[in-house]
């Protein structure tokens, strides 16, 4: 793990290793959110959900002692380098996250597919008396209700088709990490840590290698959805089993042509708090995407507003901003900053 947060740095600009560590664990803010825009780090949102902010602590002042990171000001930290020399950047380019888009639902689907698995794999052979590898009583009535939708008599056929095919746009490693789990008639799937020993990488690298896999397969369902029928609908029935998020109804509204004191009044809520929705929004637009959104005039002065101030735009304060462009709304002013990191990224 240790590896991983030092990479967490690796734009070398000055962090706020608190803030880093709540994007880690996964806590839904819009300032945590807006950190993991500026500094490249979205996809690494909750990807340690169960990590304890003891043993993050400890890491960063590990990686300090070290001299891989160096103490900037009070929770801020910067790679030193010594730091970027250590990072195992090889390894991290194949390392393909999109824990922002996956992370409500991707080890729901894929414990749900495997429990599919086994129960289809006996199914061919005919056999009843083997041990559920999920027992949780609701997951097992979900799994009654979809393969009551699925009674043709060639499900095994398609649904062992299904994975054969899914697994093509995977790497080797990649077919590994996620087949060798798998349990069925007569075989037990191993833990990730079993089968990263195997694959002889440290549990971290084939967690990681684990979920790239997994996203690459949540990927080609979204893309390819009348490919893969039966895995869709399983990935379909588990969307039905969210609830539906506050954002999800501002979207809509907003979408729809509602002003944000419109959509605050329909709903009820602060308008600091649909501003936060519409931030998250747009949060992974592409530049194309934003330019549409953001009023032409806004855009036109906030850009001849950062040719004259020698500061970094994502450390604007919105109350120094908004004395020099006019009419700016908080949500917007957000927009702007990530239109200017996605020119960054374009270059």
């Amino acid at each position: 793990m240790e590896d991983v947060i030092l990479y967490c740095f690796k734009s070398g600009e000055t962090m706020r290793y608190t803030t880093l560590y709540h994007l880690l664990k996964g806590k839904k803010t819009s300032s945590i959110l807006v950190f993991g825009k500026f500094y490249g780090l979205l996809d690494f949102f909750n990807l340690f959900p169960k990590l304890s902010q003891q043993d993050f602590t400890r890491i960063i002042y590990q990686l300090v002692d070290k001299g891989y990171l160096t103490v900037v000001d009070d929770n801020k930290v910067q790679i030193s380098k010594e730091g970027e020399a250590e990072v195992q950047w090889e390894s991290f380019r194949l390392v393909n996250l999109k824990q922002r888009k996956y992370d409500r639902v991707d080890q729901l689907f894929f414990q749900r597919l495997s429990f599919a698995t086994q129960i289809v794999s006996n199914k061919v052979h005919e056999f009843t008396q083997y041990e559920p590898i999920d027992n949780d009583a609701f997951h097992q009535m979900r799994m009654k209700v979809w393969l009551d939708h699925h009674k043709e008599a060639d499900l095994p056929i398609i649904f062992f088709e299904e994975w054969k095919q899914v697994i093509t746009s995977l790497n080797k490693t990649e077919q590994s990490i996620l087949v060798e789990q798998l349990s069925g008639f007569n075989e037990v799937g191993l833990t990730i840590n079993q089968i990263s020993n195997l694959l002889d990488y440290s549990p971290i690298a084939g967690y990681l290698i684990y979920k790239t896999a997994l996203h690459k397969v949540l990927d080609d369902l979204n893309q390819n959805k009348e490919a893969f029928p039966i895995f869709f609908s399983l990935f379909g029935s588990i969307l039905e089993e969210l609830p539906p998020g506050s954002i999800d109804v501002t979207r809509r509204l907003f979408l729809n042509g509602a002003s944000p004191q419109e959509i605050a009044n329909q709903r009820r809520l602060k308008l600091s708090t649909i501003s936060d929705h519409l931030i998250e929004l747009f949060i992974t637009s592409s530049i194309t995407e934003l330019r549409n959104v953001i009023p032409k005039d806004i855009l036109l002065n906030i850009s001849a507003y950062k040719q004259t101030v020698n500061s970094d735009f994502k450390n604007w304060k919105y109350s120094d901003v908004v004395r020099s462009v006019k009419g700016l709304e908080f949500y917007v002013f957000r927009w702007c900053q990530f239109y200017f990191v996605e020119q960054e990224v374009i270059g």
